[in-house]
Order: structure tokens, then sequence, then C-alpha cells
């Protein structure tokens, strides 16, 4: 008998090690200045090592903009920063998606997007954030499957919300370079410009 998933699983709650939060981090914060969006950032692993590695190239308030569906572990995020001396009020309990609508819709960009986004399989997505992600989608011109785990709609989204000469770093599967219905998302990512040959530990 299949085993019933348990809740961190429903909601895609796998955390991003701490060796590869720093590897964004370095790799993908250039300047005290940058803009920098985690869509979905859990307990904060990233967004803390986003915000020590803007403070250590010299910015007092790092311009970070988090969210996490949980409130509980939003709030976790706001507690680790603060720890560390970093206001903790750019972590926000929201819906990646309602929030990604009004970002596009004003035209706003960011110098870095980061993160690592939930892993939920499409009949445990649940239906009003798949219904918002899949009509994003297709304001950007895909056509999403019902095969597509919640990962791959986070990603196209997010790609969206990058600046001309910014960056993507996101922590995804190696199956975007093998199924069939990621091909649409890779050829998206490659007329963007944002797809490169990875460079770290993948999935």
């Amino acid at each position: 008998m299949k085993k019933i998933p348990n809740s961190e699983k429903l909601r895609g709650g796998y955390y991003t090690p701490f060796g590869i939060a720093q590897f964004l981090a370095a790799w993908g914060v250039k300047s005290s200045g940058d803009t920098i969006l985690e869509p979905s950032c859990g307990d904060g692993n990233v967004a803390l090592e986003v915000a020590l590695r803007c403070r250590a190239l010299g910015a007092r308030r790092p311009r970070l903009s988090a969210f996490e569906l949980i409130p509980e572990e939003a709030a976790v995020a706001r507690a680790r920063l603060q720890q560390h001396g970093i206001p903790g009020e750019g972590v926000q309990s929201a819906e990646f998606f309602s929030v990604a609508e009004r970002l596009l819709k004003g035209g706003t960009k960011f110098d870095l997007v980061v993160g690592n986004p939930p892993f939920v399989r499409y009949q445990d997505f649940p239906e009003e954030q798949r219904q918002l992600s899949f009509g994003l989608m297709r304001q950007l011109g895909l056509n999403p499957s019902r095969l597509a785990n919640a990962w791959l709609p986070f990603l196209a989204v997010s790609s969206a919300l990058v600046s001309e000469k910014g960056r993507l770093g996101m922590v995804i599967p190696a199956e975007l370079f093998q199924v069939g219905y990621a091909a649409e998302l890779r050829r998206f990512l490659a007329r963007v410009r944002v797809l490169r040959r990875p460079r770290s530990v993948g999935r």
C-alpha cells in the first residue's frame, strides 16, 4: 500500500543545505545595493546567507523581499535574521503567486531571484495556487501541463521577475533537462537567457 505523504512532503518542505545556501549567496549577490527576491524562503536558510553576503559587501539594510506561505516558518526566518542584527521586515508570510501577479503588473524586477522552490506534485498542489500560477505562466506564453510539479511554475514566474542584467539562482531537479513537461520551459529560459550549464550541486 502506498504511504500517505506527510504534511512536509505535501507542501514541498525540502530545505536548502547550508553549503548550497552559501554558494547561492556568494554567486548571486554582486553588490550591497542588489534588490533580491526569494519566492519561498522556508525557515530562512537562503535568506540569511543572502542577507549576510549583502552586509559583508557594505549594506546596512539588505534590499531583500522574501515570502513564505507558512506563517510559522516566516516567523522563524525573520527571527534568524534578527539574531544576526539584520532587520526582518523583508520576510513576509504570503502566497508567492499572488505577490508575483502584483509585481508583474507593476513591472517590478530584481537583480537576483534566488531560492529553493517547493516540490509538490500536481495532484497535491492546492487548486487556488495552481490556477493562479498556471494563469501567470500562460501570460508568459507558456502552456503548463497537468503533469507539472510546483517547482516548474515557481521557476517560470521567478524568471520573469529578473532584471535584464540580473541573475536567477534556484535549486531545481535535474528533470528540468530531462522530462517532457519541462521542455517548453527549457526553451523559454533559453530565450530569456537565464538558462546556463549548472555549476553547482543539483538535486
